[in-house]
């Protein structure tokens, strides 16, 4: 992203911008705290955006210090120092490698970053530090690298957006973009845009079918259970109970549990996680998904979560409440896997949309920069007497514009000539 010869506003319009500063620090941490869930276990997070936005505007300290600031927030997000070692790492090599006078392209330096040192960081942290085997770190990874390409871009694009207004960019001292960065950044959104709502789409779809699926099956045992219970004869006897719920799970991954009026457990089978018994009360009747709090990463959270069912009971003296809960191990399973397949294409799409992104804006945007470079020299040429070297495009509007250029430096250069001849024979006429 293309921002200026100098560090920054900052080193323009003085001190004074130092006080917004705070702003982007506290935009930053919020922006961290706020998540956009996306498909099973991704959720976005933007405050490395505020943190370019301020590399953008303010210069490398402050993007450092704001950058480092959101990247503490994951400590009170996930409870583990990995993350906000990336992070940190990320906003200091986008800042190292921040060259506005050179015009380098902040989003194909964030990925240089995460396909060198980010991607492999982060899958050797997780595995070894969090004990997380390696295909949930490398999905990990590859959302993290995905989260932060995207936060990039959109910095970008608000930046350009900031430039593209006269007042805004008077106020706060922005130059003008050149075409080649307007055409990479939209171009780049746009096919990111293309390629990420059916994959959105696709991940929610495909999870609510899984989800749908494990109600229909506790609904269907919870009913069956129940007309067991009432084929057992009153009063049903609990080794006859005892033995039902036991025949009546497919396999250990299911629980069962019978509430009496008071919310007291009268029989049990199986694994139940969910229901608090010092509350002693019969929970509200429906579906449910139960995950353990003091589990990290998300993940790993999921994996031990639980499916619950509460169906209220009828014609069952004191049984008032089935609870039925199944381990969400096989959906977390095969959304995983969903996710590594949606996650994978993404990243393939942002590489794609990058390189094609790159490659248009050269071919259109560089011939309008190579002419904007020859116009420099071409009243020097004229005065001198030289002929200017306009270069050639494959794209037509540009070459027809060189190709025009060309023969207008020829002729001015010509009638140029002509007239420097004209004036040295009328400097000789006078001195004869």
């Amino acid at each position: 992203m293309t921002i200026g010869a100098k560090q920054g506003v900052i080193s323009k319009a003085g001190i004074g911008y130092m006080m917004l500063v705070p702003l982007f620090l506290i935009a930053a941490v919020g922006l961290n705290f706020t998540r956009l869930p996306l498909f099973f276990s991704v959720e976005f997070i933007f405050g490395s955006a505020a943190a370019v936005l301020t590399l953008l505007v303010f210069g490398r300290g402050a993007a450092i210090i704001v950058g480092s600031a959101a990247a503490a927030v994951t400590l009170a997000i996930w409870g583990h120092p990995y993350a906000l070692l990336v992070f940190i790492a990320e906003i200091i090599w986008l800042s190292w490698r921040w060259r506005p006078d050179k015009g380098l392209n902040l989003v194909q330096q964030d990925l240089l970053f995460w396909l060198v040192a980010g991607l492999p960081a982060v899958s050797l942290l997780y595995t070894y530090g969090l004990d997380v085997n390696w295909q949930t770190s490398v999905l990990i990874a590859l959302k993290q690298m995905t989260n932060g390409v995207f936060n990039v871009l959109l910095a970008s694009l608000l930046i350009l957006v900031l430039q593209s207004q006269q007042p805004t960019r008077r106020h706060l001292a922005l130059p003008l973009t050149s075409l080649r960065q307007w055409l990479f950044h939209i171009l780049t959104a746009l096919t990111l845009f293309a390629g990420f709502v059916p994959l959105l789409l696709d991940a929610r779809k495909l999870q609510a079918e899984y989800i749908h699926s494990v109600e229909q099956r506790l609904q269907f045992l919870a009913v069956n259970l129940q007309k067991q219970l009432q084929a057992l004869g009153q009063p049903p006897n609990e080794a006859d109970i005892a033995k039902l719920l036991l025949a009546g799970l497919p396999d250990d991954s299911y629980g069962v549990q019978l509430l009496n009026s008071g919310g007291s457990a009268v029989r049990r089978a199986g694994m139940i996680k969910s229901v608090d018994i010092s509350k002693a009360e019969i929970p509200e009747a429906g579906f449910s998904h139960w995950q353990p709090t003091a589990i990290s990463p998300l993940l790993q959270r999921w994996r031990q979560s639980r499916y619950v069912l509460v169906h209220h009971a009828t014609d069952l003296p004191g049984i008032n409440a089935i609870v039925l809960e199944h381990s969400a191990r096989e959906v977390v399973t095969k959304l995983e896997q969903d996710s590594a397949r949606q996650l994978l294409l993404l990243v393939s799409f942002l590489l794609l949309a990058t390189l094609i992104a790159n490659w248009l804006s050269k071919t259109i945007g560089g011939p309008l920069h190579r002419l904007a470079l020859v116009s420099e020299k071409l009243q020097f040429n004229i005065a001198s007497g030289a002929e200017s070297e306009i270069p050639e495009s494959i794209v037509a509007e540009y070459n027809t514009l060189g190709l025009n250029l060309r023969a207008m430096s020829r002729e001015l250069t010509s009638a140029f000539n002509i007239s420097k001849a004209n004036q040295s024979d009328l400097v000789r006429q006078v001195d004869e």
